[in-house]
């Protein structure tokens, strides 16, 4: 877990911040006000990942932006691979 809170500090620092609550294989990454949570889950979904909008999470609006990412019983090198595709994709979304 602190390879990828490192990983996510270090490579996502111009797309959101991590936040980790220390409650188990769950992080929260909050996506910086230039990027839309909805908008980067749709571009996920076709690139083979999923991603639940954190601003659907909730009955009421809380401006929430972001995702939870969960990482329970995935081996490294699949949590890498994935960063580098959620990575990828932030970067083309954002120009």
């Amino acid at each position: 877990m602190e390879h990828l809170v490192r990983v996510l500090k270090k490579d996502f620092l111009h797309y959101g911040k991590v936040q980790n609550h220390h409650a188990g294989t769950q992080l929260v990454f909050h996506l910086s006000k230039s990027l839309k949570d909805t908008e980067v889950s749709i571009h996920a979904q076709k690139a083979g990942l999923i991603l639940e909008p954190l601003s659907k999470s909730t009955a009421r609006d809380l401006s929430y932006n972001g995702f939870i990412l969960g990482f329970c019983n995935y081996s490294e090198g699949e949590l890498l691979q994935a960063l580098t595709t959620f990575h990828s994709l932030l970067v083309e979304l954002s120009h």
